[in-house]
């Protein structure tokens, strides 16, 4: 098979910065792969050589020889930019056909499908990256739009709920990695099944990586949610011909959602991130949602390393495909021998990097799963002697561009529900 190169190409853009200062530093962005012919790979390193010695640059310095031979100086071009993207395309599409030789050999020899996954999907979302560099005047016009935008109501600072704890948020931002921290049995499936059931009502497709629960449970539930019915009389059929045609009418209302699911218990970092742009390339995702970290494998010699790697792959993931990524983890078991049960950032420390990889964590606390009817003295005072029946706290420890506090939401067990109350009461 022939390559694709353009020896053309590769010399213009050699000949143009031998006499050219400006397209000199274009130039000298590039790398060494970029060239596929050897003489000109030469040239090039040679060039870069001089550059970073500070030494004269022409067609004399950079080896009269080889630069006259090559005929370097009979070839220019006025479109820089252009050649250089005809360069790097071609580039590209060599690394595709490399990696595809080398994922065909790899498979003969056996290798595990979620590798060879992996391995090729990031080589062709690397093809799709673009220079990461970025001038203050262009991101000073970007930052001054948007912020101009939002102010006349042409667009939301992030994705919002409904929900009242989305006020201090100001909505699930692109680019961020949002993660929501419980001891079982706290609802947080539920909660994260809630945003994005609303979410995707907004008309923001929604992929969920479910590596806890099946994809026909996370459907029950949001059946059961928007039913209205009890859970388990639900899962067991115990329901009336009239609850029925409600069914029937929710799932067809539901099944018109943009919610698409991944159930596979194995997931790996690597995997996690080729899934992500699989859901980001057949649906167009517009948030991300992992249920939950500490249940992600890895090849590391503890789970503190796997756990760490698979959260800084959500962080890369947000930014790549520019969505928020929202990540659900277990607390330990530190809540549990306290007096006062409300979960703090602290609690999540022996999880690996989450803390530090996270833009926000938000943890919830439900103080009747402690048997707990009213707030106490542990309580903020504005709680005191409030009930605590449906209540579930979600409570903001980190919030990097923004507030920290808890907002009171009505949980409905039975029905896997979240809803606001009338009356909010932050702390």
């Amino acid at each position: 098979m022939k390559l694709p190169s353009d020896d053309n190409v590769e010399k213009a853009l050699l000949g143009t910065a031998l006499v050219d200062e400006n397209a000199l530093h274009k130039v000298l962005e590039l790398h060494p792969s970029d060239f596929f012919y050897n003489n000109n790979r030469k040239i090039f390193q040679r060039i870069k050589e001089h550059y970073d010695k500070n030494l004269p640059i022409d067609s004399l310095t950079v080896s009269d020889s080889d630069v006259q031979d090559s005929g370097y100086l009979s070839y220019f071009t006025h479109d820089v930019d252009g050649y250089i993207k005809i360069l790097q395309g071609k580039r590209k599409v060599r690394d595709i056909i490399h990696a595809c030789h080398a994922t065909i050999q790899q498979a003969g020899e056996g290798a595990d499908a979620e590798y060879l996954a992996a391995q090729l999907g990031g080589v062709i979302q690397q093809a799709h990256n673009v220079s990461h560099i970025k001038d203050m005047s262009s991101m000073l016009m970007e930052v001054v739009k948007r912020i101009d935008d939002i102010r006349v109501g042409e667009q939301q600072l992030g994705i919002t709920t409904g929900l009242d704890f989305d006020k201090p948020l100001g909505g699930f931002e692109n680019g961020n990695f949002y993660v929501i921290a419980a001891r079982p049995a706290m609802g947080k499936s539920a909660f994260a099944l809630e945003i994005a059931k609303r979410t995707a009502e907004h008309g923001v497709p929604v992929g969920i990586m479910s590596l806890e629960m099946s994809a026909t449970s996370l459907a029950l539930r949001l059946l059961t949610s928007d039913a209205g019915i009890d859970a388990q009389d639900l899962r067991k059929g115990k329901i009336s011909q009239e609850q029925m045609e409600e069914v029937v009418k929710v799932a067809e209302k539901l099944s018109n959602l943009p919610i698409y699911f991944d159930d596979n218990s194995y997931v790996t970092a690597q995997s996690l991130r080729s899934r992500a742009h699989t859901f980001a390339q057949r649906h167009g995702i517009g948030m991300l949602v992992i249920d939950y970290l500490q249940l992600m494998t890895g090849n590391n010699d503890n789970r503190e390393r796997d756990i760490a790697e698979a959260s800084r792959t959500c962080k890369v993931i947000a930014k790549e495909l520019e969505i928020p990524v929202i990540g659900l983890a277990q607390l330990n078991r530190g809540v549990e021998q306290r007096n006062n049960k409300r979960p703090m950032l602290s609690d999540l420390r022996e999880s690996g990097a989450i803390e530090q990889d996270a833009d926000v964590v938000m943890m919830l606390y439900r103080p009747e799963y402690y048997e707990q009817h009213y707030y106490g003295e542990l309580d903020p005072e504005e709680y005191r002697g409030q009930s605590t029946q449906n209540i579930c706290e979600v409570i903001i420890t980190k919030n990097r561009n923004g507030d920290i506090g808890g907002i009171r939401q009505v949980f409905i067990k039975n029905l896997m529900k979240f809803e606001n109350r009338e009356n909010r009461v932050p702390f």
